[in-house]
């Protein structure tokens, strides 16, 4: 497919469509980070979710800096050239920073999926290992990951003539930062990493497989306990029914997460497995990878309010509180402490 038939499938979907889903999904998020910090939200999933909106939400602007801002304004209506010289800067200093965020996010799912699968099935042992205080140093190493791999693979050994010793020296470098890279070409040259990086072993264990395969058996194995769970739900208690609310919201989580990167994934196969270079195609798979990435990263906060019944409550609160949205979510007398007290007194007096 020639560049002029590629440039308005890239407009309507890396342009108008990463900018108006990067736009929701930033307010989404942002709604989702303010209600899961609220102390009755307080708990070792709350807090990794909040890692996983935080990077979601870096992804998502990093996402329309480099992406759709760029098909939007600067390749539809001031040409590719102008886009180059200007998008070379941002390119060499965002590409990191995109990198950091999607790591995380892939490894910020996978460590809530961990640990609702230890909560839905080891309940007992979940009061000790799924705590808050606990979460932090699974949010640290997930944190450490995130910048640590990025970091190394976007480091490569250059070639730097020396005239007057008449001698090459090797230089490791960073991404479009070297010398040798002009500015106006560093999205050419990360064009071309990404794509050596996309196909090395590195990336596709790192990246792809690990993930992609820790979150289908686990998530599996949190399936089949929910169903086991649902048929005696009479008898569950509040946390357990806790418990399996956040597992039914991680496994959503991550059949949205599978579904969206479905394109990476087949993309990354066939490049690496077929020799398939499909440079036909290639430009609009990017696309279609690209505004399904977003969709993946702003659309939890609609499964938190479709599954998540205390997640709805605390979100009511939060928005009853501003000025703009008191007369659309009123605070219902019964809810907060007066149920306790009710909730109290009935049971003393059934005691008694």
């Amino acid at each position: 497919m020639e560049p002029a038939e590629y440039q308005p499938i890239d407009l309507k979907l890396t342009g108008v469509g990463v900018t108006i889903i990067t736009i929701v999904g930033v307010m989404g998020n942002t709604l989702s980070a303010i209600v899961l910090y609220q102390p009755k939200m307080r708990s070792s999933v709350t807090l990794l979710l909040l890692g996983l909106t935080f990077c979601d939400t870096t992804f998502l602007i990093t996402l329309f800096v480099l992406q759709g801002l760029r098909a939007l304004v600067f390749d539809y209506f001031l040409g590719i050239r102008f886009a180059e010289k200007f998008f070379g800067f941002l390119t060499s200093n965002f590409f990191i920073v995109s990198s950091f965020a999607l790591t995380g996010s892939y490894y910020f799912t996978m460590a809530t999926t961990l640990d609702r699968y230890v909560a839905v099935w080891w309940p007992l042992k979940a009061r000790h290992l799924c705590t808050w205080s606990r979460a932090r140093y699974v949010a640290a190493v997930v944190v450490l990951i995130s910048i640590t791999y990025p970091t190394f693979s976007n480091l490569y050994i250059v070639e730097s003539p020396e005239s007057l010793e008449n001698r090459t020296r090797l230089i490791l470098s960073k991404c479009g930062e070297d010398f040798h890279v002009p500015k106006d070409e560093a999205s050419k040259f990360i064009d071309a990493s990404f794509e050596s990086d996309f196909l090395s072993w590195p990336y596709l264990i790192i990246m792809m497989l690990f993930p992609f395969t820790t979150l289908v058996v686990f998530n599996s194995l949190i399936y089949v306990k929910v169903r086991q769970a649902n048929k005696t739900r009479k008898n569950m208690t509040s946390q357990e029914n806790t418990d399996i609310s956040y597992a039914v919201i991680c496994v959503m989580i991550t059949v949205l997460f599978l579904s969206c990167n479905s394109a990476l994934i087949t993309m990354a196969v066939l490049m690496r497995f077929y020799n398939c270079k499909f440079q036909q195609w290639k430009s609009v798979l990017i696309s279609v990878d690209t505004f399904l990435v977003s969709v993946n990263s702003s659309s939890n906060f609609i499964i938190y309010c479709t599954m998540g019944t205390r997640f709805r409550r605390q979100l009511k609160r939060v928005l009853s509180h501003w000025s703009v949205f008191s007369r659309c979510f009123p605070i219902e007398p019964g809810l907060g402490g007066n149920i306790s007290m009710k909730t109290t007194r009935k049971t003393r007096s059934s005691v008694a």
